[in-house]
């Protein structure tokens, strides 16, 4: 994946790096067979099946433990878990099926290929027998006989083109540090894309949901949440080092650059270690068996907030498909492959993997905006009266039926009372709550549901 992002910031041609030897082979684990289920005619108990196989793939290679990964080597037991699940996958496909969905895909992949020689700088015009062998190469590990093989595909005129552009870097050419600087303009607006339509608003749904976890559930996600940003700031300097050592761009830009990709990978707590498996990578102490148990304990919690996720993922897709539409630099680039791959999840299932990241993200300070008179109350939650002394009624509308958790905290976020939690149906509601334990002073009413989160100032004074 790193290939993506450094296409991306523009900070050299594209290093392939995908693992599968010979003939340009599809791959099956990650294609999306939603999206090609009605070319190739998919029943749903199909697409149900192939959707377990994929989950299952990425939970089993997710056990390999990635320190094996050194340059070209590729694990013995992936190899054989990947062989494993691509004859399960093949084998859930009718010959016509298979023989059509890879016809969609080689053309796909042709026209990547085509289009990714075509950046501004290098602009190569690859015909099809030669963007079919650059498919082939970026199917193989990464060598020392990368760049020669890559040159033995393209002709004279074409490989002096590309050695110029591999050894250009950053010059003082006007026109030339013009390209480049549109080009990572480019790169830094999909990842703001990624940063506010995607990642914030997930961390806004996880905001939501953080009601619903004990305290014990919060203090151990909070600590994995840490050993996994420390994979991220290694990354993230990786990348500062590389761009500097190679003056890839002025300095306003990389900074801003490297702002936007460290916020990805800071809030985004995936396992990047095999998207980057530098033997450096630093060693964090995982607890993969607690993993598990929060993902399993809290799958069935998290079922109420999956349609407002598919919307986030789909939103972003969309914004994200009109901004390459727009970009002539962009033009070729996959959203699915090329981002999607990395970070926008498959919008139609919650994998285990999705599920771990989605409760390692850091919910949203919403305590920190309670005094602002702007802060979002979408149930129209009210209370009265106002002070109150001994008893108030808190009124609220719900949209739609689900789990509510209503909670009273003071000022620094300290839920001092849990008064509701429990399914409710869509409509108002009302109920009549003691605050004569409270102390005076202003606390707040807090309501969480799966549509969002409501909060009210409560002035207790007698």
């Amino acid at each position: 994946m790193r290939f993506s992002i450094l296409f991306l910031l523009a900070t050299a041609l594209p290093v392939f790096h995908l693992i599968a030897q010979g003939d340009p082979e599809i791959n099956l684990f990650e294609i999306s067979f939603v999206e090609y289920a009605e070319d190739i005619e998919l029943t749903p108990d199909q697409l149900d099946e192939l959707a377990a196989l994929q989950s299952g793939y990425l939970a089993d290679t997710r056990e390999l433990d990635s320190d094996v990964y050194r340059g070209s080597e590729i694990p013995e037991a992936f190899q054989g878990i990947a062989q494993d699940y691509r004859q399960r996958i093949r084998a859930k496909l009718t010959d016509e099926q298979f023989e059509r969905l890879y016809e969609i895909w080689l053309t796909a992949e042709i026209d990547r290929a085509q289009a990714h020689f075509m950046v501004q700088g290098l602009e190569i015009e690859l015909n099809r027998e030669q963007a079919i062998e650059v498919i082939r190469l970026s199917q193989k590990p990464v060598d020392e006989n990368f760049d020669a093989t890559l040159l033995a595909i393209l002709d004279e005129e074409q490989a002096v083109k590309y050695q110029r552009f591999k050894d250009r870097g950053f010059t003082n050419d006007d026109e030339y540090i013009d390209k480049r600087r549109q080009s990572l303009e480019d790169g830094i607006a999909v990842f703001q894309i990624i940063n506010e339509t995607y990642i914030n608003g997930l961390r806004e749904i996880r905001t939501r949901l953080q009601p619903y976890l004990s305290a014990v559930d919060s203090r151990n996600l909070a600590t994995l949440r840490r050993l996994r940003n420390q994979q991220a700031d290694h990354i993230v300097q990786m990348l500062e080092e590389e761009m500097r050592a190679n003056n890839e761009a002025p300095k306003d830009l990389m900074d801003a650059a490297l702002g936007a990709i460290s916020y990805t990978f800071l809030q985004f707590p995936q396992d990047y270690s095999e998207e980057f498996p530098a033997p450096e990578m630093p060693q964090i102490d995982w607890d993969t068996a607690m993993v598990q148990s929060l993902v399993n304990r809290h799958r069935e919690t998290l079922a109420p907030f999956e349609l407002f996720i598919y919307e986030v993922t789909d939103d972003t897709r969309r914004t994200m498909m009109q901004f390459f539409e727009t970009v002539d630099e962009a033009q070729g680039l996959d959203v699915e492959d090329e981002i999607g791959g990395m970070f926008l999840w498959p919008k139609d299932s919650l994998s285990a993997a999705f599920i771990e990241v989605f409760l390692l993200m850091e919910p949203l300070d919403l305590e920190g905006d309670m005094g602002n008179s702007d802060h979002q109350n979408p149930f129209g939650l009210t209370a009265y009266p106002s002070p109150a002394r001994t008893t108030q009624t808190i009124e609220f509308q719900l949209p739609t039926e689900g789990q509510i958790v209503l909670e009273i905290i003071d000022q620094g976020g300290k839920i001092l009372n849990t008064l509701q939690r429990g399914r409710l149906p869509a409509g108002e509601h009302r109920f009549d709550t003691d605050v004569s334990q409270l102390p005076d002073g202003i606390h707040f009413y807090r309501l969480t549901h799966p549509g969002g989160v409501s909060s009210l100032p409560i002035v207790v004074e007698r």
